[in-house]
């Protein structure tokens, strides 16, 4: 489904939605974003970031499963592009995904999400590995961290 609206409204909405999400937190309540962004996705529904966006809202939210499904439609999303230069790589996607899956108790997938986030470059990944995934004294070692989800 292609939309009438050109890209510049459609970002609009998804601005607006990381405006919220982002910066106005602070003073108001996060889902204040989510018309937005859910405005954006219908609008567009084929744009990997969109999906990215409304996913961090979600894991802020402290909604970890409903992060998951957003993170994983937009990973799916980017694998479906012709060419890969048509989307960013989605690091933020597997970043905020594994996280969430840490925090529903799936260790050893959000680290090989957070490993896939680190290989393309994301920093905050590398420190969340350093939290979660390396621990001593542990079931869980870097050797036990798969290298394919």
């Amino acid at each position: 489904m292609h939309s009438y609206l050109p890209i510049s409204d459609i970002l609009i909405y998804r601005n607006r939605a990381f405006l919220f999400a982002e910066i106005l937190h602070c003073y108001l309540p996060i889902t204040e974003a989510l018309p937005y962004i859910n405005k954006a996705l219908s609008i567009e529904p084929n744009e990997t970031y969109i999906w990215e966006s409304r996913g961090e809202i979600f894991f802020k939210k402290g909604e970890y499963e409903k992060a998951i499904q957003d993170m994983t439609k937009s990973i799916e999303l980017y694998e479906l592009k012709t060419t890969k230069a048509e989307s960013q790589f989605p690091d933020l996607s597997y970043y905020y995904r594994g996280l969430a899956e840490i925090k529903i108790g799936k260790i050893r997938k959000g680290c090989n999400d957070l490993k896939e986030a680190s290989e393309a470059g994301n920093k905050e990944a590398d420190i969340a590995i350093k939290e979660y995934c390396n621990l001593t004294n542990s079931l869980l070692t870097e050797d036990s961290i798969d290298s394919k989800k």
